[in-house]
């Protein structure tokens, strides 16, 4: 009797760790992608920021040039 409570707690233990197992992969795949996700997204805003900054000095420029005329 005591070999078959054990043999049953053995098939508990290892569903519920095959369970956690398959949780903590697809937690570890969700969050691999969202932080893919974001590194795409800071790379785009960190372009637009260049993009700014060079019309925003190319403003500038053209506005020292008017005015040194």
């Amino acid at each position: 009797m005591a070999l078959v409570r054990r043999d049953d707690v053995i098939r508990t233990l290892s569903a519920n760790l095959r369970t956690m197992t398959e949780s903590r992969d697809t937690l570890q795949a969700e969050y691999m992608t969202q932080a893919s996700q974001l590194v795409e997204q800071v790379q785009i805003l960190q372009d637009q920021l260049k993009q700014v900054r060079l019309l925003y000095y190319s403003a500038a420029l053209n506005t020292c040039d008017n005015l040194s005329q």
